[in-house]
């Protein structure tokens, strides 16, 4: 994976876990090769967390809901404090 997708992918991550501290759920846009990463970056941050993720049905388009009834309320894992 080049580092350009690499660093796309850490920011959307990012900008989710964010939305979801403040709102508790979160919304994404399903994109090819990236909204998967995401997926995959934030369930690696938080896996024993509550977080609930809703993929899109099958095919191209749709959405991924992401949800946390705690707002993520703890550190995440590998993560430096």
């Amino acid at each position: 994976m080049s580092k350009k997708k690499e660093m796309e992918i850490r920011h959307k991550a990012d900008s989710i876990e964010s939305i979801l501290m403040v709102r508790g759920i979160a919304h994404m846009q399903n994109e090819p090769g990236v909204s998967f990463g995401v997926v995959e970056e934030l369930n690696r941050r938080y896996r024993n967390s509550d977080l609930k993720v809703e993929h899109p049905h099958r095919g191209f388009g749709g959405e991924y809901i992401f949800r946390s009834a705690s707002h993520l309320g703890r550190k995440p894992e590998g993560r430096d404090a």
